[in-house]
């Protein structure tokens, strides 16, 4: 060793001994440890991309996984943003830049699959009520509208009214018919009825004017049966008329009228007394809307049946009607007066009751003058009749 390497070897260790000296008298001396290269560190700070070393890290971190932090991850088709919302979100990892909108965003975002498929149900809860409401407020009035009409059942167990109302001058409203309809129920008797119930009301009593109306019965194959009158029908042919064969169709104006407007019977023909009894004379007095009505009933038939009736042989029969009911409605006694008259016309048919209609449109005025004139066409088994 040369001297010069010698003392500079010496003044090193004095150096390192007043050192040692000055920090601690206890401490012994130990010699430096030797640096590592350059080489080593570079090694050092590679060595967590090392695959084992990343293995032993990823087990000791926990299980939220940032995908700033996992690249690779997203790369391979993983989803990060499920792990995330799965574990939950620290606040701590929301910037404080993001507003709660924002926030939300990103949550919706991330939780897209799963919310979607929370959602779903939800919404259809929400809908099933909100229709289960509405069908509730929608059936509810259906049911009541669907009771109420009380009246058209008893119109349909009676068959469709078949009637017409005319006045001189054009047809009767069927307003008040209809009307006056809903208020009642036809009843049940002898034969099939087809007629507005209540058809006669104010509008026909209060106007000095003629009407006509137009019904039907159908007797089917039951034919004239006794026990399926109304009492005042019965009381009728206990009673019995004035002579010939025309009580059967007395019997069946009165019925019509019992049956679809609620008519009683005051006095049978034979009942009636006037004044003058060689005089002109009314069939039936009846109660009609509180009123007294005198019916005179006249049968629309020839023989044989099967020819057309003409129009001036219905002309003839009204003609003749017509005129004397104002002399019998003059002839009654006080006591059994009436104010108003009805003439009931029993077709055999419906080309017979149609021909009477027509014949009666060319009647003067003042024939008509203002009698209620109601045709019936009788079907089935009518024969007692004619």
């Amino acid at each position: 060793m040369s001297t010069s390497r010698r003392l500079n070897f010496f003044l090193a260790s004095l150096l390192v001994a007043a050192a040692v000296g000055c920090s601690s008298n206890d401490t012994p001396y130990s010699a430096p440890e030797p640096q590592p290269d350059a080489s080593d560190a570079s090694e050092d700070v590679a060595e967590p991309n090392d695959a084992s070393t990343k293995e032993d890290a990823k087990g000791d971190e926990p299980a939220v996984v940032d995908a700033a932090d996992e690249p690779d991850a997203q790369n391979d088709g993983e989803a990060p943003v499920e792990a995330s919302a799965d574990a939950g979100t620290d606040a701590e990892e929301v910037p404080d830049a993001l507003d709660d909108g924002a926030a939300s965003d990103a949550a919706s975002e991330a939780g897209s699959g799963d919310a979607e498929a929370d959602a779903a149900p939800q919404d259809s809860g929400a809908d099933a009520a909100e229709d289960a409401s509405v069908d509730a407020s929608t059936d509810a009035p259906s049911d009541v509208s669907a009771d109420a009409p009380i009246d058209v059942s008893a119109d349909v167990q009676q068959g469709d009214a078949a009637t017409d109302g005319e006045a001189e001058g054009g047809e009767d409203s069927g307003a008040e018919a209809g009307e006056d309809g809903a208020a009642c129920q036809i009843l049940g008797g002898l034969g099939q009825v087809q007629c507005v119930c209540n058809e006669l009301d104010d509008t026909e009593w209060n106007a000095d004017a003629p009407f006509l109306f137009t019904n039907s019965v159908d007797f089917g194959t039951t034919g004239w049966d006794l026990s399926l009158l109304t009492p005042g029908g019965k009381q009728i042919w206990d009673d019995g008329n004035l002579g010939g064969s025309s009580i059967e169709s007395e019997i069946a104006a009165y019925e019509m009228l019992a049956r679809c407007d609620q008519a009683s019977l005051i006095l049978s023909e034979s009942k009636i007394d006037y004044i003058d009894e060689g005089g002109k004379k009314t069939d039936i007095l009846m109660l009609i809307d509180g009123r007294n009505i005198g019916v005179s009933v006249v049968r629309a038939y020839h023989y044989p049946p099967t020819n057309p009736y003409t129009e001036a042989e219905a002309t003839t029969i009204l003609t003749k009607k017509l005129s004397d009911i104002p002399l019998s409605q003059k002839n009654a006694e006080s006591y059994n007066s009436w104010g108003r008259s009805m003439l009931a016309v029993i077709a055999y048919d419906q080309q017979y009751a149609d021909t009477v209609v027509s014949a009666w449109h060319k009647l003067d005025a003042s024939l008509k003058w203002n009698v209620i004139v109601v045709v019936t066409v009788t079907n089935g088994d009518d024969s007692v009749i004619y």
